[in-house]
């Protein structure tokens, strides 16, 4: 919440959770905003905020972000939201049954005088509570004696002072709310008193390090700051949310040989412009942001350890900004292949595919970006189509789609060298026959990238194909061809009949790179799903080997429906930060 009496807005875009870095973002109304610097503080409340009103419900002082997936306030007592005399964590619970319980208590909090009530700062304060933290070091006894009917007055403690809007929730925050105050201060005022500095070099603030203001030192920031100032109340501050569960391994065919396997990671990481809550209502906000969920997909990355990472989805910016300089830190390299389309909206606002390799394994030999939008036109060229066919032709495959070709080479005295592919074919469920033609292009390109005079070099596939394995795009990757019969080919031909096909014969639609997926190969069959939400739960996601140059010696388990839904009904939660869940595959050398 922020003050409606301040000049200026201050808006936190989710709730603050421990060990993620918040940014909070200020307006200004009428006021000429380059006018001004700014300068933030930040403060906690003393004591936890209860998540229900039942004090002894077990979930009343649980702050993890599982359990706030399944269990977050869902009641809230109509009498004291019009007696303005409760702070609204005593007066919403988690369930009809802890309102059943709490309600002897609880009625009598409505009968506290509004004097007292108002004593309570976590409500909505004034301009006037900008100066009224709490600098005193008393125990959490002592300030519980001053609870008034079972309602302790909150005081506030300043725990960060700054020029940057940043803070990171520490273990400390847990259970708190936290107010962010900003000032403006008119830029001629640079000459005005010093303001302690507390910030390191990585913005982490502590609290021990910083002294608590005297008052001498809060007359003379006040005077500096005489400014437009707002303020904001968060919601309560969530610990790190818990591991995601360990994964079983299957083992096919392993030897005592295979200690130097190379182990393969698969993930569609959900770019922040698809992860919306419209799309994933059941998702809690503070999961669906981006800060979040980075620090779960590099967490999961660096539990898993793979050797070569292949992502969908990864957004420019936050490739840039985070995946690069995150991975750079566990000692990856990468390369990053964006899609043809212009961003939506903001610079860096549009995804792609990124390949990251350990440093210290491989170096990159080449590299090339395969564009699907190229060649469909290269194709329509080819064809002599006239302008109408052309124009009905590209509006069918023209849908930005790319793939990665990367050709890696280990270090040591055999310096084996294999190519990795990564793509995302199209999603719509409509176009299998552009998924068809996306993945022909892709097998015929990679035919003769891998195909070397002196050398064939192995291969690895990797993706979110966004087909099933009944699907005509599996068909042709496992088997090298189609059945003509296939009912997918059947409803093509028939459309066809309405509009001009994109396809070759299905005789010509094959290939002979000898692929195998690594999940059937070492499970005999497909996972249940890769793509888990609340309304659609199946296989999109492969990893694909040359069989003959590679072995597949394990892979690990996809989650299982209970672990899935721990922290909600589908995927994005909580716990896992992706509509799709990560394959992995260990594989040795033929």
């Amino acid at each position: 919440m922020s003050s409606p009496a301040s000049s200026i807005t201050v808006r936190l875009a989710s709730r603050p959770v421990e060990g993620v870095l918040c940014t909070a973002q200020c307006s200004l109304g009428q006021y000429g905003r380059d006018e001004f610097d700014y300068r933030w503080r930040v403060l906690r409340l003393a004591l936890p905020v209860q998540n229900c009103g039942n004090e002894s419900c077990d979930w009343a002082y649980d702050y993890d972000p599982v359990s706030w997936g399944r269990r977050c306030p869902r009641l809230h007592c109509v009498a004291c939201a019009k007696s303005h005399k409760v702070p609204k964590e005593l007066m919403t619970f988690c369930s009809s049954r802890c309102f059943v319980e709490a309600w002897p208590s609880h009625k009598s909090r409505l009968h506290v005088p509004l004097e007292a009530s108002n004593r309570r700062t976590v409500s909505e304060g004034t301009d006037s509570e900008f100066e009224n933290y709490d600098d005193s070091s008393g125990s959490q006894h002592q300030q519980k004696k001053n609870a008034t009917n079972g309602m302790p007055i909150q005081r506030w403690q300043l725990i960060m002072e700054s020029d940057s809007s940043e803070y990171r929730p520490k273990p400390e925050d847990i259970g708190k709310r936290l107010r962010i105050e900003c000032y403006a201060v008119h830029r001629g005022a640079s000459s005005g008193p010093h303001i302690p500095s507390i910030r390191n070099s990585s913005n982490v603030y502590h609290q021990s390090n910083m002294p608590l203001l005297d008052t001498d030192v809060q007359s003379a920031f006040a005077s500096y700051t005489s400014g437009p100032k707002g303020y904001l109340i968060t919601e309560v501050v969530l610990a790190s949310p818990r591991p995601i569960p360990n994964r079983q391994w299957y083992e096919h065919g392993a030897d005592d040989d295979d200690d130097d396997s190379l182990r393969v990671a698969s993930y569609n990481i959900l770019a922040e412009i698809y992860a919306t809550f419209q799309q994933y209502p059941y998702c809690p906000r503070f999961a669906l942001d981006w800060r979040y969920r980075f620090r779960r997909i590099l967490d999961e990355l660096n539990h898993v350890d793979p050797d070569i990472i292949c992502l969908q989805e990864a957004q420019r910016d936050h490739y840039e900004q985070d995946l690069e300089p995150g991975l750079d830190a566990l000692g990856y390299e990468g390369i990053f292949a964006q899609k043809s389309r212009e961003a939506m909206g903001a610079a860096g606002k549009v995804d792609g595919c990124a390949v990251f390799w350990k440093r210290h394994k491989f170096r990159l030999a080449e590299h090339r970006t395969l564009k699907f939008n190229d060649l469909a036109r290269q194709e329509a060229r080819i064809l002599g189509m006239n302008e109408r066919d052309e124009h009905a032709y590209l509006l069918r495959l023209v849908k930005d789609n790319v793939a990665q070709l990367a050709v890696l080479e280990q270090y040591g005295p055999d310096r084996a060298r294999i190519c990795v592919a990564n793509t995302h074919l199209y999603s719509h469920k409509d176009f299998p026959d552009t998924k068809l033609w996306q993945t022909l292009a892709l097998l015929k390109d990679l035919d003769r990238f891998v195909s070397r005079p002196r050398e064939r070099l192995p291969l690895l596939l990797a993706g979110d194909l966004n087909s099933l394995p009944s699907s005509l795009v599996y068909d042709l990757l496992a088997t090298g061809g189609i059945d003509p019969d296939h009912e997918d080919m059947q409803a093509i031909l028939h459309a066809t009949h309405r509009r001009a096909s994109i396809l070759p014969d299905p005789r010509d639609i094959s290939h002979h790179l000898n692929l195998a997926s690594a999940y059937h190969v070492a499970l005999g069959t497909e996972p249940l799903y890769t793509n888990f939400t609340h309304n659609f739960r199946g296989t999109l996601d492969y990893i694909f080997y040359d069989a003959t140059a590679l072995r597949c010696v394990a892979v690990a388990q996809i989650h299982d429906e209970h672990e899935l839904t721990l922290a909600g009904d589908g995927l994005p939660n909580a716990q896992f930060p992706s509509d799709h869940v990560m394959l992995v595959a260990d594989f040795a050398f033929v």
